[in-house]
């Protein structure tokens, strides 16, 4: 291994973390946009959507072309070519689509067309390579499973993250469609602790309860105060972080969780109380 080959993966790291980091950049950008539907009982909006999912692609074959530089694989050129391709493509597409209608989005769109620009001198340092036959042959067997691996896992990951729903019930008490505006007091009642969702759930439909018509004064005050620290300590840009809780809150959280659950099994019964569930 030369420094020819040394500066070669090094440009495959950079675009293997650039992929990375441009995933859970989407990812983060989804699940807000979905948690913040809910709450308004809104729909995402479906061209945002569709630009995400055609970034997510783009980003998932820009960390598998860096992985194949950094394996100095015979895919490399190819997987290169693809993303040049792709990125030329949604600059077209993007200018037709979704064209900028500020400033500050015209500004990210000429970056992007920057950094297709420095793909491009990537793309010519691999056909390079390539041709120097510094790159392994294409049917190299644990180069290309790797690579494949790799994709999959990426892929499979953003997807999650892309098609999350927090589902149809509002945090802060309205009610969405098919919900009944007056519901009977619930058999069986779940604590649940999750960013966008009411803390006290109908164990049997998923629907937030009314604590103010099926729960004791006092214990709906407690309940409101633990959701309210929960939503109040996530941060809503990055939310599958959890809350932002010192050693000690979390712990007090937690306690309270405990006692809330406890004072519930009294007003609904040892075996009808569910939780505190804990989830993102």
């Amino acid at each position: 291994m030369d420094a020819i080959d040394i500066t070669a993966r090094l440009v495959g790291v950079f675009y293997v973390f650039g992929g990375i980091v441009t995933l859970r950049a989407l990812a983060m950008d989804s699940v807000l946009d979905q948690a913040l539907a809910s709450l308004t009982l809104s729909r995402p909006d479906p061209e945002e959507v569709l630009r995400r999912w055609i970034l997510a692609a783009t980003s998932v074959v820009t960390g598998v072309s860096g992985l194949s530089l950094v394996l100095l694989s015979g895919w490399a050129p190819w997987l290169f070519l693809l993303n040049l391709g792709l990125q030329a493509g949604w600059l077209i597409f993007a200018a037709r689509r979704f064209p900028p209608t500020d400033e500050a989005e015209a500004l990210g769109r000429r970056q992007v067309a920057n950094a297709a620009l420095i793909w491009a001198v990537a793309t010519a340092m691999v056909l390079w390579l390539n041709f120097q036959e510094r790159l392994a042959v294409l049917t190299d067997p644990w180069r290309g499973t790797a690579l494949l691996l790799a994709a999959l896992a990426m892929a499979v990951w953003v997807a999650r993250q892309l098609v999350w729903n927090p589902g149809p019930r509002p945090a802060f008490g309205e009610e969405p469609d098919g919900m009944p505006l007056v519901r009977p007091r619930p058999t069986r009642v779940r604590l649940l602790r999750q960013y966008g969702f009411h803390a006290l759930l109908d164990a049997d439909t998923g629907h937030p309860v009314d604590t103010a018509e099926h729960v004791s004064e006092g214990l709906a005050e407690r309940l409101a105060a633990w959701e309210d620290a929960f939503h109040d300590a996530v941060d809503p840009h990055d939310s599958l972080a959890g809350p932002a809780f010192s050693e000690a809150e979390a712990l007090a959280h937690d306690l309270e969780g405990e006692a809330i659950v406890e004072a519930l099994r009294g007003e609904f019964g040892a075996d009808n109380v569910e939780g505190p569930v804990h989830e993102l």
